[in-house]
């Protein structure tokens, strides 16, 4: 259990690293968007590690870290269909852990997934 925790929060460190890489002035869109995507799927690993883990907080720590890293994305069409099975597998694990903490982040995760 204790080792993943913190394989978890191992994860969800990776993908703050790899969203801090990104400098939209000076990078191509193309290199942005395989950093961001590279992000939220170390995010989603982490949601996923911590589920099982049955960590809630854990969770919903990662899935805030995801929506801070994609909140400047999801005003695009295609980057919002590319964001869709991210965001459903992380609604999966607050199922699977029954999170339910914090309503004002749920209700903008959902209606973004919406």
């Amino acid at each position: 259990m204790t080792r993943l925790r913190w394989y978890a929060v191992a994860e969800a460190l990776f993908g703050e690293a790899l969203y801090m890489l990104l400098d939209r002035q000076k990078q191509e869109k193309e290199s942005q968007d395989k950093l961001l995507h590279a992000s939220v799927a170390r995010f989603v690993e982490s949601c996923n590690i911590a589920s099982k883990a049955g960590i809630a907080y854990l969770v919903l720590e990662s899935a805030k870290s995801m929506w801070n890293a994609i909140i400047g994305i999801l005003d695009a069409p295609n980057n919002r269909k590319m964001l869709i099975k991210p965001m459903s597998d992380v609604h999966s694990y607050f199922l699977k852990v029954s999170e339910n903490s914090d309503p004002d982040f749920l209700t903008l995760f959902y209606s973004a997934l919406f």
